[in-house]
């Protein structure tokens, strides 16, 4: 199975911070519409040749 793995800034992600109500299924929720919306602030992720040279 292949998985979209993304890796969200938590600095720039600030709808789920500022929720009055707070459960991992609505955080959930509202990142996943989020990304649907293409509205998450991605972090970047060096591949593996890059990481090694590192």
């Amino acid at each position: 199975m292949h998985l979209n793995v993304v890796l969200s800034n938590h600095v720039k992600t600030r709808a789920i911070a500022s929720a009055k109500i707070k459960t991992d299924k609505l955080d959930a929720a509202k990142l996943a519409n989020l990304l649907r919306g293409g509205y998450i602030a991605e972090c970047y992720v060096p591949d593996r040749r890059i990481m090694d040279l590192r």
